[in-house]
């Protein structure tokens, strides 16, 4: 099998579900003798218009290779299948929207994902913006991480380590009761690069991440008006390793002293 061939089966396992996948490779090997008009007549076994396109653009491609193998094609489809199974076992993306939402959109609310990967975690929880406001819902679930034992760890952005580009610490948005109870991690502001006007860098990330399983990242603020009604987009990873990923790099600044425990 040649790389162009590959490449399609890849892609077609990628628009499509692994059951459509395996219906092919079945379609496949019932073919050991192919022909000029076997990519219509396997398409037509399929509802969907744009499924049998995929399919017969395919089969097209596969019967134009030196060596039309049907116990080939049918195995490389089936391994494909099995690919995108244990990817959406393992890992999954869902794209995570603020503001208005036009008829149709099945896009995840910023304020659900953000409190899906609060209420998942159960070992240890970090939350990190840049500027954090009115925010009772996201408080409530942090407080209700800490009275199941989860260790919290809040990273945002100060009003000395901004040197006035906010107008107070994030973590002055949860609470005395709050963040006296929490990890609050800051960077330092001897730690942060200056760029060529000598203004020092900003804590501007926006993520939360649950037990390195369940991350969430977005252009989202912690704040009512981010969460709610500004235009923001994000996505929420779930398995796969991203999240682990991300986990790591954590903690190797901390571990370096770019971010420091107050």
């Amino acid at each position: 099998m040649n790389a162009s061939l590959r490449d399609a089966v890849a892609a077609f396992a990628n628009q499509v579900t692994p059951e459509t996948v395996e219906m092919l490779a079945r379609e496949v090997e019932r073919t050991p003798t192919p022909d000029g008009d076997l990519p219509s007549r396997v398409a037509a076994q399929f509802a969907d218009p744009a499924v049998r396109h995929s399919v017969s653009r395919l089969l097209e491609s596969w019967l134009a290779t030196a060596s039309s193998d049907h116990r080939l094609l049918a195995e490389s489809l089936r391994t494909a299948a099995a690919a995108s199974r244990w990817r959406d076992a393992h890992e999954r993306l869902e794209l995570v929207w603020s503001g208005p939402l036009p008829a149709g959109s099945n896009f995840r609310r910023s304020d659900e994902a953000l409190l899906q990967v609060v209420r998942s975690a159960q070992r240890r929880l970090s939350v990190v913006t840049f500027a954090a406001y009115r925010v009772p819902s996201i408080a409530a679930a942090l407080r209700d991480a800490l009275a199941r034992g989860i260790e919290v760890r809040f990273f945002g952005e100060t009003l000395a380590g901004s040197e006035g580009r906010v107008r107070h610490d994030a973590a002055a948005a949860l609470g005395a009761g709050l963040a006296d109870r929490i990890v609050v991690f800051e960077w330092p502001l001897e730690m942060r690069a200056t760029d060529a006007r000598s203004n020092r860098g900003l804590l501007h990330a926006k993520f939360a991440l649950a037990d390195d399983t369940t991350l969430f990242v977005s252009s989202a603020n912690l704040t009512e008006a981010a969460l709610d009604a500004n235009m923001e987009l994000g996505v929420l990873v779930s398995g796969g390793t991203l999240p682990s990923a991300v986990g790591k790099h954590v903690d190797r600044l901390i571990a370096e002293g770019y971010l420091r425990a107050r």
